[in-house]
């Protein structure tokens, strides 16, 4: 077996992590970068049309097929991310004849004979900035999917200090909520600081009615200022702790730490159990063509990220770690990116190391 770079399974890393690859398959699909909003931290051509077509649309099951062809079978589920862009926004859905839900509908019924033909259970997260007027149109498009297709859901993103947060927002939160499955907070470092400064009362009403997921910030080199120092996500995982605890994915963790559960903690923002397809049909690992090797303190491959998780793995000592079975551990590909502020140490052992501590 090759386990060199672009082998996708560098140093045999996926067999040093077996134990906590996640139980599900996340099939990532950016269907096109077009977005009726423009945010701080967001690198996407808003006005592109590459890949809104439904022959590109339908181009991108192919490497899915390929993709599930040799899947770990042993999952919960085959999650496929609808992504844009913005799939969800008004000027796509002006008209019986010219409305995207009936394409991503027959796109979904392909899916769900691939997946089904494969033996996967399918399921379906359509990512959205929660703007869309066409509130009844949406809803019925998820109720029909979820009717005649597989479960489907919305992940809500969130940003207070790079997104407009609308009266519309507002609505579509009450009106949407028994289908948001998390809302989404990209871990900037201005909505890290925000959040610590109390600065942001909608927040605190999100973080009681829904789940929140705190995603990685991977940046654009034009957005890198944004990359949060390790001290200031140290600050912010404690910060959560104590004021937000069941912020995910830092919350499981603890709790498995603090209850001394016997369960292992699936390993988050890695590279294993995934696939990103981007708009023009490229298939990598997570990362966009516009990230380039100078960017990466380490060897960069668009297509695998695997050797990225290997360094941290062993810069880290992992394998060794008093907290590897509950640690949630951190995106390989941003850890390497080359101008971000680092500090002596394990960002995570510092945390859980912490918390040891307060209970002496």
């Amino acid at each position: 077996m090759d386990t060199g770079l672009g082998s996708g399974n560098y140093g045999n890393i996926t067999e040093m992590l077996s134990d906590k690859h996640p139980n599900t398959i996340e099939i990532e699909v950016t269907f096109f970068e077009n977005c009726d909003v423009v945010c701080s931290f967001c690198g996407h051509e808003k006005e592109s049309t590459e890949g809104m077509s439904s022959k590109e649309m339908f181009a991108k099951l192919k490497s899915i097929e390929k993709f599930l062809d040799t899947a770990n079978k042993n999952v919960a589920f085959a999650n496929v991310h609808l992504l844009g862009g913005e799939l969800l926004q008004d000027r796509l859905m002006t008209g019986d004849k010219d409305c995207y839900l009936e394409l991503y509908y027959s796109w979904l019924e392909d899916y769900k004979k691939i997946c089904e033909d494969r033996g996967f259970n399918p399921r379906c997260v359509i990512v959205t900035n929660n703007l869309t007027t066409k509130v009844e149109m949406v809803k019925d498009f998820l109720d029909t999917v979820r009717d005649e297709l597989m479960p489907c859901d919305l992940i809500v993103s969130y940003d207070m200090s790079g997104r407009p947060i609308t009266r519309q927002y507002r609505h579509n939160l009450g009106y949407f909520k028994d289908y948001i499955s998390n809302i989404n907070m990209v871990a900037t470092s201005a909505s890290m600081k925000k959040i610590m400064r109390n600065d942001d009362a909608f927040f605190k009403q999100l973080y009681c009615d829904f789940e929140i997921y705190i995603d990685d910030f991977l940046p654009d080199p034009e957005s890198e200022h944004l990359i949060p120092s390790d001290e200031l996500l140290l600050e912010f995982m404690h910060f959560c702790r104590k004021e937000f605890p069941k912020i995910m994915p830092y919350s499981w963790s603890v709790e498995v730490m603090e209850k001394e559960l016997c369960e292992m903690v699936e390993i988050s923002g890695s590279t294993l159990n995934k696939t990103t397809i981007l708009p023009d049909g490229r298939v990598t690992n997570y990362a966009w063509d516009r990230h380039k090797p100078e960017m990466f303190n380490r060897p960069f491959i668009l297509e695998d990220n695997t050797n990225m998780l290997y360094d941290f793995v062993m810069e880290n000592d992992c394998l060794s770690c008093e907290h590897f079975d509950y640690c949630h551990m951190r995106c390989p590909v941003l850890w390497s990116w080359k101008n971000r502020e680092r500090s002596e140490g394990c960002v995570n052992k510092r945390f859980y190391d912490a918390i040891n501590n307060e209970e002496v």
